[in-house]
């Protein structure tokens, strides 16, 4: 009898120990997937796009260009700036609007009309007769560069 007894409260531990262990690991496991989940979700973030070029002001001697872009709607969207890559026969810029406060499954309503921004891009060497391109247009995306 007293074996049995003792035998009792040995099984009885054991299966309080083990239901420990798997609320443990399962509150663990749901720590381990809801953070990363609610930052995702929760934490605000900025995103960058790409947006088209304007106008592109300059002369054939000027090592600075001025870019007129769409920067997207006030409260939604900030100009982002240009970036240049520069080659021997081409310039490459690429205009960039930054989201601001993005979150995901939200709806923001933005006005479809976008503000024009204006943005100095200084070259290494002068302008010349380098070809003027818009990485955002489809096909070849060559910019006619008018006088300022």
């Amino acid at each position: 009898m007293a074996l049995r007894c003792v035998r009792s409260r040995y099984e009885g531990a054991v299966k309080r120990r083990r239901v420990l262990v798997r609320i443990a690991w399962l509150a663990g496991t749901l720590f381990l997937i809801g953070v990363p989940l609610g930052w995702w979700l929760l934490v605000p973030r900025d995103l960058t796009s790409s947006t088209g070029i304007e106008m592109v002001r300059g002369t054939p001697t000027s090592t600075i260009l001025v870019v007129t872009y769409t920067a997207g709607s006030p409260g939604c969207a900030d100009p982002g700036g240009v970036q240049v890559e520069e080659k021997s026969t081409e310039i490459r810029l690429t205009a960039s609007t930054i989201m601001r406060d993005m979150r995901p499954f939200t709806v923001r309503e933005c006005l479809a009309m976008g503000i024009r921004a204006t943005s100095s891009v200084q070259l290494s060497a002068p302008l010349g007769e380098r070809r003027v391109i818009d990485t955002t247009r489809d096909g070849d995306g060559v910019i006619t560069v008018e006088a300022p």
